[in-house]
């Protein structure tokens, strides 16, 4: 696992999720339950896309990627498609209202 790759994902996750709550908020063309999910949705990806962030870069800043355990590397790996799942959910959902 590159911790290079999971902290490009998570930070495009990331700005992903501040579009969602920038376009729920200036967004006039959707009714007020679709700008609310975009906004709440977008919140919760930024709020879950920060820990990884925090974490690959303390792992690229100290170099230690070498002795991450293979449990640590699955969880994050099911981590960041969850939390792809949580950033392209509203935008179904939205399409529904």
């Amino acid at each position: 696992m590159n911790p290079y790759l999971i902290l490009t994902l998570c930070t495009i996750l990331l700005i992903v999720g501040a579009a969602e709550v920038f376009a729920g908020y200036i967004r006039d063309t959707f009714s007020e339950k679709a700008n609310k999910v975009l906004r709440s949705w977008g919140t919760v990806t930024i709020i879950f896309s920060i820990p990884p962030i925090v974490a690959m870069t303390r792992i690229i800043s100290t170099g230690d990627d070498s002795g991450l355990p293979v449990p640590f590397r699955i969880f994050l790996s099911v981590y960041v498609i969850v939390l792809a799942i949580i950033a392209g959910y509203p935008l179904e959902k939205v399409k529904r209202l």
